[in-house]
C-alpha cells in the first residue's frame, strides 16, 4: 500500500505536465483569437499565418516561466530541479515551434487521410501509413473546430492546436523522464542532467517538431505506462494500448510487462485496446480498419539513407554493390539475428534479476524499444525519439566507468544532425547497435 501511495505521489509530482497542457490550451486560444482581425497592438514577422505561432510563443513563454517559478521558488535545489529542467526544455522548444509555422509534407499526409475518412473514402490511397486512429482523431477535431472558427479557418486551427499540444507533450515527456530515471535509483541531480541533455540536444525531437510528427504522443503514453504501472496499473495498460493504436511500436512493451508478471497492466492494455477499437468502429464503422489491413502487406520498406533502419541499410548496400535481388533475404536474416540477440538479452535478465528489481522491467522495456527500431521496415530519423527512454534506462543502470562510451552512442543517435550520405548517414543505427553492445543486460539497481 505504501509503495502504491508513494508511486501515486511521484506520478502526481509531474504537475508541470498537467499545468502545461492547460497553459497550452489557454495560450493557444488567446493567440488564435488575437491573430484574427485587425488590431492596432499586434502584428507579425512573416505573414498572417505565422502570427498565431508568434503569439503562442509570447503567451506560452510567459505562462511557462510563471508556472515554473511558482513551482520552484523557495524550494531546495533538489526539489526544484525537475521543474526547472521541464520548464527549460519546454521554453527551448516553444521558441522552435513559434518559428516553424509552415505545414510540413507529413502534416499534409495526415490532413489528406483525415479528409478522406470524413468524406467516406480510403485514407490509404496516398502517403498515410499509420493505423486509422490518428486520421480519425484529426477528422473529429476538424469537425469540432469548424463550429468555432468556421470552415475557412478549420485546418489552420487544427494545425495550430496540434503544434500547441506538441509543447505540452515535450514538457510532459521531460517531467516523466526524470521520474523514470529516479525509479532506477539514480540521484536526482544526475537524473535531471541526463534528461536535460537528452531533450535539449535532440535531433530526432527537432525533426519531430519540424515535420509535425506524432512521435511525442506515443512517447508520452509510453513514459506514463512505465512510470505509473505500480500506482495505476489499469491506466498504464490503457495508455500502452492507446499508444499502440497510434503507432504499433508500443505493443512490443506488453512482453516486458508479461515477463515481469504485471497482470493488471496487461489487463488494462487488453481492455484498452479493444475499447479504443470499439470507439473507432462506433464512430466511423469498419471501413477504415478494412482499408488499413489491406494496406499492411503493401507497407513500404525504407530506401533513403536518413531512414536509419536495417531495411534501408541493406537496400542501399545492395544497390551500391549491384545485388538488389538480395535485399529481402539479407533484411530478413538480419531481423532474425537481431531478434535472437534481444531474446538472449531478455533471457539473461530474467535469470539474473528478481522480479521485484525495477531493472528487470525497465531493462526489458529498453531492449524491446530498441528491437522495434531495429526490425521495423521504415525507421525515419524522428522515430529515434522513441529511443530516449531506452537510452535513459541504459545510462541509469550502467556503471559510471562505461558512461563515456554510452555518451558516444547517445551522440550518434540524438546529437548528430540528419543527412543522406552512405554509410555515414546511418549514425543513429550505429549508435543504437553500440548501445546494445556496450550495456550489460544483467545490470541491477542494486549494483
Amino acid at each position: 500500500m505504501r509503495s502504491m501511495i508513494s508511486g501515486a505521489k511521484r506520478v502526481a509530482g509531474c504537475w508541470l505536465a498537467a499545468a502545461s497542457i492547460a497553459t497550452a490550451v489557454g495560450a493557444a486560444a488567446l493567440a488564435f483569437h488575437l491573430a484574427h482581425g485587425e488590431r492596432p497592438f499586434v502584428f507579425w514577422t512573416y505573414n498572417r499565418d505565422s502570427q498565431p505561432f508568434e503569439l503562442l510563443g509570447l503567451f506560452g513563454g510567459l505562462t511557462l516561466v510563471a508556472a515554473t517559478w511558482l513551482r520552484a521558488h523557495r524550494r531546495p535545489l533538489d526539489d526544484a530541479l525537475p521543474s526547472l529542467v521541464a520548464g527549460a526544455v519546454g521554453l527551448a522548444w516553444l521558441g522552435y515551434v513559434a518559428e516553424n509555422w509552415e505545414q510540413s509534407y507529413d502534416w499534409r499526409c495526415y490532413r489528406a487521410a483525415a479528409e478522406q475518412l470524413a468524406a467516406g473514402g480510403d485514407a490509404y490511397g496516398g502517403c498515410y501509413l499509420y493505423p486509422p486512429l490518428l486520421a480519425q482523431a484529426l477528422a473529429g477535431a476538424s469537425r469540432l473546430l469548424a463550429r468555432v472558427v468556421g470552415p475557412d479557418e478549420t485546418w489552420l486551427a487544427v494545425f495550430f492546436a496540434w503544434q500547441a499540444a506538441q509543447i505540452a507533450l515535450v514538457i510532459a515527456a521531460a517531467a516523466a523522464s526524470v521520474r523514470l530515471v529516479e525509479r532506477l535509483r539514480v540521484p536526482r541531480r544526475r537524473a535531471c542532467a541526463y534528461v536535460a541533455i537528452a531533450f535539449l540536444v535532440d535531433a530526432p525531437l527537432l525533426r519531430t517538431l519540424r515535420h509535425n510528427q506524432v512521435n511525442l504522443w506515443v512517447l508520452d503514453l509510453i513514459l506514463f505506462a512505465l512510470v505509473a504501472h505500480e500506482a495505476w496499473p489499469l491506466a498504464a495498460g490503457a495508455a500502452l494500448a492507446l499508444a499502440g493504436h497510434v503507432k504499433l511500436y508500443p505493443f512490443a512493451l506488453g512482453l516486458a510487462f508479461l515477463l515481469c508478471r504485471r497482470w493488471r497492466v496487461l489487463a488494462g492494455a487488453i481492455i484498452g485496446a479493444f475499447a479504443v477499437l470499439g470507439l473507432e468502429l462506433a464512430a466511423g464503422g469498419a471501413a477504415a480498419w478494412r482499408a488499413y489491413l489491406a494496406f499492411v502487406p503493401r507497407f513500404p520498406g525504407g530506401t533513403l539513407m536518413r531512414d536509419n533502419g536495417l531495411h534501408s541499410f541493406v537496400f542501399n548496400s545492395c544497390r551500391l554493390a549491384g545485388c538488389p535481388r538480395a535485399v529481402p533475404y539479407l533484411w530478413i536474416a538480419l531481423v532474425l539475428a537481431v531478434s535472437a540477440l534481444i531474446a538472449r538479452r531478455l533471457q539473461r535478465r530474467q535469470r539474473a534479476l528478481p522480479v521485484e528489481d525495477p531493472a528487470r522491467l525497465y531493462g526489458h522495456a529498453a531492449d524491446l524499444l530498441a528491437w522495434t527500431l531495429l526490425v521495423s521496415p521504415m525507421v525515419w530519423e524522428h522515430h529515434y525519439l522513441l529511443a530516449v527512454p531506452a537510452l535513459l534506462i541504459y545510462a541509469s543502470l550502467a556503471p559510471r566507468a562505461s558512461l563515456p562510451r554510452l555518451a558516444i552512442a547517445a551522440a550518434l543517435m540524438l546529437a548528430m544532425p540528419t543527412s543522406d550520405f552512405y554509410p555515414l548517414g546511418y549514425h543513429r543505427l550505429a549508435g543504437l547497435a553500440l548501445l546494445l553492445a556496450w550495456t550489460d543486460p544483467t545490470s541491477s539497481t542494486a549494483s
